[in-house]
């Protein structure tokens, strides 16, 4: 069943990430961007890291994700609006669940909270720009 979930959402992140890379694209400057311009490359590589139970390397890749996005505090409200900062502040929880997930070997959990945060960046992203706070597309 997991390979299913997975196999059912793999599909869908490549096919977002060939067309976010075929899009031209506004540029922030660095002390505006929440999230590094690859973040959906290292998501994908999760993903692979997941389907291939390569756990080792998989634990090395979330918290380089992690430690790329920047955590929205409450002051960041006003530009982002009320909601970005709370996904922002759970997406972190999120993924440091899914980091302790992996290091205690409970996979299947892990997996399960990983796509908790593939939910989360997708809900941030759309109220960020439902918010005004954003370009009306997804930046990279």
């Amino acid at each position: 069943m997991r390979r299913v979930i997975l196999l059912t959402i793999l599909p869908a992140l490549l096919i977002g990430a060939v067309w976010a890379t075929e899009r031209q694209k506004p540029q922030l400057d660095d002390e505006d961007r929440i999230h590094p311009a690859d973040y959906d490359v290292s998501a994908l590589e999760i993903q692979r890291l997941f389907l291939h139970e390569n756990y080792e390397p998989l634990r090395k890749q979330l918290g380089q994700l992690q430690r790329g996005m920047r955590m929205l505090q409450p002051d960041d409200g006003e530009r982002y609006g009320a909601p970005a900062v709370a996904y922002s502040r759970g997406l972190h929880r999120g993924l440091s669940a899914t980091r302790e997930l992996v290091i205690d070997g409970e996979f299947d959990k892990a997996r399960t909270e990983f796509i908790w945060v593939l939910d989360t960046c997708t809900g941030c992203h759309q109220t960020t720009r439902e918010a005004g706070a954003g370009p009306d597309k997804p930046v990279r």
